[in-house]
């Protein structure tokens, strides 16, 4: 298993609707803060969620972080809007450089 970070987008999620925003985030921590440690971030309009987690493959970790996602989503009442940008980097294992 190795260790990968995601970057999601979902557009139409503006910072300044925080009622639309703040449930999304507090499910999607509620639901998997221990497991994907979510981040939120905005890039113009697009909401941009920044996961990272162990598993087998780009394609899980895509697959996982897009299921929470589209999950928080429903349940913050926001089942119009959806994932609409993946991009998975495999996070480098290398031992960080100490000064």
């Amino acid at each position: 298993m190795s260790e990968y970070r995601v970057w999601i987008t979902v557009p139409n999620l503006p910072f300044i609707r925080e009622t639309e925003w703040e449930p999304f985030i507090e499910c999607l921590e509620t639901r998997h803060d221990e497991d994907l440690g979510p981040v939120l971030s905005w890039d113009g309009d697009k909401a941009l969620v920044i996961a990272s987690l162990e598993t087998e493959d780009e394609a899980s970790a895509a697959r996982r972080v897009v299921d929470a996602v589209a999950e928080a989503l429903r349940h913050a009442g926001l089942g119009d809007r959806y994932p609409d940008g993946v991009e998975v980097e495999r996070i480098d294992e290398r031992e960080p450089v100490t000064a």
